[in-house]
């Protein structure tokens, strides 16, 4: 497995939907799980008085299964079935997690799974 992650700061005049949420970075995570994932760390919880916003998600799948992107252990926030070999989807999103959380992947089984999700990190 190869994950990849940074963040820039870059300058915003507030998040939308949010009065008091300000961008303050971007963040990219990707990698390639070639066995069943269990609540995954994708992207680390930024801290106290942040939270993640996911914008991009990008999933292709080698066999039929199940991908969850979940708000800590618990919380689904995207759920993809890809049906068979070479089943994918690049979507743009807006799924705001909430202060503190980590981002995490969980697969239904032992199959190749290619992820990549782009978002901000938002000071509230």
């Amino acid at each position: 497995m190869s994950i990849a992650t940074y963040a820039v700061p870059i300058r915003s005049s507030g998040s939308p939907g949010s009065s008091t949420a300000e961008t303050v970075g971007e963040w990219h995570a990707s990698a390639i799980y070639t066995a069943q994932q269990t609540d995954t760390v994708v992207q680390a919880a930024p801290g106290v008085g942040y939270r993640l916003r996911i914008s991009h998600i990008y999933i292709q799948v080698n066999a039929a299964v199940d991908v969850l992107l979940e708000q800590g252990t618990a919380t689904t926030k995207f759920n993809f079935y890809g049906d068979a070999k070479g089943a994918g989807v690049a979507q743009s999103v807006n799924i705001l997690l909430d202060e503190n959380t980590n981002l995490t992947i969980t697969t239904s089984g032992v199959v190749n799974v290619n992820l990549a999700v782009d978002g901000t990190v938002e000071r509230i």
